[in-house]
């Protein structure tokens, strides 16, 4: 009899791999919902940068909603006249939208495995540029969320009308307490350093996860425009604007987990938004990136409105509170150095700044290839243990 039973364990073992799978591919139906974006754009014409924010609503065939809206730091907001998104089976992110003057181009885009997250790069019919991220609807929220430290990746443009035009980024540590007030520990530092410490401020989330309040630096007061806190209530994006004539978007991730280098194993996809720190030509980025289980970049490319090339090498790591560092090396003779970088504790997505030999500034996330679900042999294998 014990035999015949360890034969059916073995047997069943040996056939799971060809009939798994508890795990879930994409589809464009998984678009279904609204999502709030919140986007680094540029206009080619003038050199000029900007946010916008979004709001997009979608149909399970992935039809774009003329309720869907766009707001940049001018206002005012307005409707999005169509347009048709889809999802392959890995995830990746396709399609149009449309409004009254133009037509909106996404070049490239990728879904995170828990489907409430995207990142993307686009091109429009009206020579502007541009990157960001899309967080899907949906949760329940409240102010207290907020408590804790997060580690912020921010795209900032000087609007000065004098001095202004100055592109970089900006990252971020909050400290938070459970009534979203903003502890004079939280810090920002921007490519030239060194860090500078907020004086204070108070952040709050209604019930739907809608980021809003203030921080303050000295005389400066930074006012979040809107923001989304992610379903998994670890990542938000944001829009805001200052009293001293920047304004900026990004992205937040909530410190906490237990990490290692080998998280890193994989493929990733790269959104990033990239300042030429010369010339002060800005423009979005979408990369793969290969990396094994000792943090070593294997391969993947990358690809710039105006030209692409490969990864070549380099080495990353992840601190145990899943803290990014390393180098990246390019085929355009370019070394690419994380200043800064956050895992987030889901393990599928990255937020970071680096600097490059180049002379260039980026700032943006990376999205882990795959799809969420666990393998069914693996499930039988602990039952057994």
């Amino acid at each position: 009899m014990i035999k015949k039973v360890l034969f059916a364990i073995i047997f069943c073992l040996a056939i799971l791999p060809a009939v798994s799978v508890s795990a879930t591919t994409f589809k464009t139906s998984n678009l279904q919902g609204t999502w709030y974006g919140y986007m680094a754009e540029v206009d080619t014409d003038s050199g000029d940068g900007y946010w916008i924010r979004l709001k997009l609503d979608i149909n399970s065939s992935g039809t774009v909603a003329t309720t869907s809206t766009y707001t940049d730091p001018l206002g005012p907001t307005k409707n999005f006249t169509g347009g048709s998104l889809a999802l392959d089976g890995s995830g990746k992110l396709s399609g149009t939208l449309t409004t009254s003057t133009a037509t909106v181009t996404i070049e490239d885009g990728k879904m995170d495995q828990g489907k409430t997250v995207a990142g993307f790069a686009y091109t429009t019919t009206d020579d502007t540029i541009g990157e960001g991220t899309l967080i899907k609807a949906d949760g329940s929220f409240q102010t207290s969320n907020l408590a804790g430290t997060w580690h912020g990746y921010l795209a900032e443009v000087d609007v000065d009308p004098v001095s202004g035009g100055d592109a970089y980024w900006i990252r971020l540590k909050l400290d938070l307490d459970s009534s979203g007030n903003v502890q004079t520990t939280s810090t920002y530092t921007d490519p030239w350093g060194p860090p500078g410490n907020f004086t204070g401020g108070k952040l709050s989330l209604d019930s739907s996860g809608k980021l809003s309040g203030y921080l303050y630096i000295s005389s400066v007061t930074v006012t979040i425009q809107h923001g989304k806190m992610d379903q998994g209530k670890t990542i938000a994006g944001f829009a805001y604007t200052t009293d001293d004539d920047a304004i900026g978007e990004g992205n937040l991730i909530k410190a906490g987990g237990s990490f290692q280098t080998n998280n890193l194993k994989g493929t990733w996809h790269g959104y990033y938004m990239e300042v030429d720190d010369i010339s002060g030509d800005a423009y979005w980025i979408y990369a793969t990136l290969d990396v094994n289980s000792s943090g070593g970049v294997t391969g993947g490319s990358f690809t710039t409105p105006y030209n692409s090339g490969n990864f070549t090498g380099g080495s990353l790591s992840l601190s145990s509170s899943g803290i990014l560092s390393g180098t990246i090396n390019t085929s355009l003779s370019n070394t690419v150095t994380i200043s800064h970088g956050k895992m987030d504790q889901g393990k599928t997505i990255v937020g970071f700044v680096d600097t490059t030999s180049n002379n260039e500034l980026d700032v943006g996330l990376f999205i882990k290839a795959g799809i969420a679900g666990s393998n069914v042999g693996s499930q039988l294998l602990l039952l057994l243990d």
